[in-house]
């Protein structure tokens, strides 16, 4: 049995550019709601209470989805049900990522084990709190690696600050915690950074 059938729905992994230039569904827009609904709800104060999430802000959001998906490298996996986008993730190359967010990519670029056009960084996971304990984290996390390796990078780095997501997602997939500190540009949340090499181990 797939995943995809123990979860009861249905992964759509395309290029970043792909959904971009077919975004007449209102994809974009979509993953903007999404990702503002899961981060308000999140148990960290520091992601919970930032001002990007809020209904308003959303023109901010959609800007920098549209940003981080514009690079060759950038992929995009989400799942729809009844039309709505209940999770997603995204992420591109580290080589990419220093050209559009320069500040996350100083943030990982020490751990970098191979060229920077092979390391996969994974950047925004969302996922509704409708739809929470239902295992899409980890079944996106595992479509978002299988693709990029399949593209030819060899190793996958991300940051967060939500100690739940690395615990019950990310370490259980075989992710290994590399550095953690207090962040002043998160109100001092501690973030941590992690990694692992692919494809994933399975666990």
């Amino acid at each position: 049995m797939s995943e995809a059938s123990l979860i009861g729905c249905e992964v759509t992994l395309v290029p970043g550019s792909d959904a971009l230039a077919n975004d007449d569904d209102g994809l974009v827009s979509a993953l903007a709601s999404t990702w503002s609904e899961a981060y308000r709800a999140s148990p960290v104060p520091a992601q919970r209470d930032d001002e990007l999430y809020l209904p308003e802000r959303r023109a901010e959001r959609i800007a920098q989805i549209r940003k981080e998906l514009e690079p060759r490298s950038a992929l995009l996996a989400y799942v729809r049900e009844r039309g709505e986008v209940v999770a997603f993730f995204w992420g591109l190359s580290l080589a990419d990522l220093e050209g559009v967010a320069a500040e996350k990519a100083a943030d990982i670029r020490p751990f970098a084990l191979q060229p920077v056009e092979r390391v996969a960084y994974l950047s925004m996971l969302g996922v509704r709190p409708s739809h929470a304990k239902r295992g899409l984290a980890k079944v996106l996390t595992r479509g978002l690696c299988a693709a990029f390796a399949a593209r030819g990078a060899t190793q996958v780095l991300a940051r967060t600050i939500n100690e739940l997501a690395l615990v019950r997602v990310y370490k259980p997939l075989g992710f290994e915690e590399y550095q953690r500190f207090a962040d002043p540009r998160a109100r001092n949340a501690t973030r941590s950074i992690f990694g692992s090499r692919l494809p994933l181990t399975s666990r």
